[in-house]
């Protein structure tokens, strides 16, 4: 993959969340989290670092937040317009 194309998806990204992050704004929702929350530093764990959750649980928990995101951005498409976001 090439460097332009990369910087497209990233731009393409960094402007779907900032519209969905407007979105909310504009009807009065608090995402539970965002991008204010940082700043991180990622790092690769240790296989034995007690810090870390066993993988189901991460799995869990990242259906868990996706899951919530959805409900978020389709009750700010329902505030806004009265219609549910296309599937």
């Amino acid at each position: 993959m090439s460097g332009g194309a990369a910087g497209t998806l990233n731009d393409h990204r960094a402007e779907r969340g900032a519209f969905v992050r407007q979105l909310l704004e504009a009807v009065g929702i608090q995402p539970a989290h965002g991008p204010q929350d940082g700043p991180y530093v990622w790092e690769r764990p240790a296989p034995a670092d007690p810090d870390i959750p066993p993988r189901p649980v991460l799995l869990l928990r990242a259906v868990a937040k996706r899951q919530r995101w959805h409900a978020e951005y389709a009750a700010a498409q329902l505030a806004a317009n009265g219609s549910p976001p296309d599937q």
